[in-house]
Order: C-alpha cells, then structure tokens, then sequence
C-alpha cells in the first residue's frame, strides 16, 4: 500500500465543527469530504474520523483543497474539499491502514487528497 493510494470505503463518515460529512475517499494521508460548506484552504481542521460505529477517532489536517459547486475542479467528485493530514496517533493509524486493506481502490487514485 503506497501512501498516495486513495480507497473508496463505504460507510465512512467525519465530523468538523459539528458537521457530519461523507468521505467521498480516504487515503493513509488524507480524505476527501463531501458538504455544500468547505473550510477554507491551508485552515487547520480537527477531524472526528468515523471508520464504523466501533471505531473512530481524531485527527489533525490542513484543508488542501476544495471542488467547489458550480465550477468544479474535479468533476468526478461532488462538492467538498480535501484535508490532508498532519497529526493522527500511530495506533490510529494502524486502523486506518487494516480498513483501507479491505477498501476497494479508487480508480485513477489521484483526485480526493492534495499530497502538498
């Protein structure tokens, strides 16, 4: 698994500032969330990553980019932005890894996540 791999996992959800979001795609460095009200670029977000019911937990990221509506820059994708991470506990992220091994692979795998 290289650390650019983005996965499409069903089920995945993430809260920031109290807004539930559907992650749209997740990789080992970031996810893409779908809202009608992205942060900005470069603000700092803590993100409720939630993999299940079970399993969830926190992590810290940079919004790296947006698809905004009306003038997508990635049309593939709905509506939302990218945050990659910059902080998540190294147990965290042993979880992260053991779903996206049972995740199917987003074809393509470079739109979702900016790696800057």
């Amino acid at each position: 698994m290289k650390a650019r791999d983005r996965y499409f996992v069903q089920g995945v959800y993430c809260q920031i500032d109290g807004e539930t979001m559907r992650v749209a795609n997740l990789g080992m460095n970031g996810l893409f969330a779908v809202t009608h009200r992205p942060p900005s670029v470069g603000e700092t977000v803590i993100v409720e990553l939630q993999l299940s019911p079970k399993d969830s937990f926190r992590i810290i990221g940079e919004v790296s980019w947006v698809n905004p509506v009306g003038s997508p820059s990635t049309p593939e994708l709905p509506e939302g932005f990218g945050v990659r991470f910059t902080r998540i506990a190294s147990t965290d992220k042993e979880t992260l890894i053991e779903v996206l091994k049972r995740a199917d692979p987003v074809l393509g795998g470079t739109h979702g996540v900016s790696e800057s």
